[in-house]
This record gives C-alpha cells, sequence and structure tokens, in this order.
C-alpha cells in the first residue's frame, strides 16, 4: 500500500521530527529536492525522516556551513574592499562545498548532504 503527500505534507513530517531542527524553509527545500529528483529518475522516493536526518544538515549560511566541515577562507582579505569581502568569502565556501558535497540553498540557509 501507498501514501503520496504533497510538498507541503512532506515538509510537515520533517518538521514534526522532534530529533532534526529544520526550518519550514529548509524542510520545504528539501523535500522539493527530493520532488525534483524523482522527477529525473522517474523514481519515487520513500520518505524516512530518519534517514534525511542522519544524511542532511541545515545551516544558517555557506560559511557556517563550510566551516563545520573545516573550510578556511584562503583570500587576500587586505586586498578585498570590505564591502565584497562577505560575497567573496560566501563565493568561497559554496564552491568548497560543492566539490564535496550535494548543496541545497534556499532563501534563509542551506542544506548539505552530510560527509
Amino acid at each position: 500500500m501507498k501514501y503520496t503527500m504533497t510538498t507541503s505534507q512532506a515538509a510537515h513530517k520533517l518538521l514534526q521530527d522532534e530529533n532534526a531542527n529544520w526550518s519550514y524553509e529548509g524542510a520545504y527545500a528539501l523535500v522539493e529536492y527530493f520532488e525534483e529528483i524523482e522527477e529525473e529518475t522517474g523514481k519515487e522516493i520513500e520518505l524516512d525522516v530518519v534517514e534525511i536526518r542522519c544524511d542532511w544538515d541545515e545551516y544558517s549560511d555557506e560559511q557556517e556551513a563550510a566551516r563545520s566541515y573545516g573550510w578556511e577562507f584562503d583570500g587576500d582579505e587586505d586586498s578585498i574592499d570590505e564591502e565584497d569581502l562577505d560575497y567573496e568569502r560566501d563565493k568561497s565556501a559554496l564552491e568548497w562545498l560543492s566539490y564535496r558535497t550535494t548543496v541545497i540553498q534556499f532563501k534563509t540557509g542551506i542544506i548539505l548532504r552530510a560527509f
């Protein structure tokens, strides 16, 4: 027997997991990512909130996520205008992460497949 959920229902299931710390926006972005995979492959994905909690992590921004895995900004901070420095750090962190894992960006944060 199979039950098909809407995007909102699946995101709500993730949010109900008391051992996870998803934001609403993060849970929704993650479900949308899985839906894209389903569309691309033609295979349905079973929603397993425990597996998802163990395999994915949510962060507030690229730098926080990358630092949690040991990234350090290697640009010349003295030669970069103060206005552009945060942008360059975000860009560097995102590039570093993208070479190592799956990255899901959304308006208020970032989700990574744990590595």
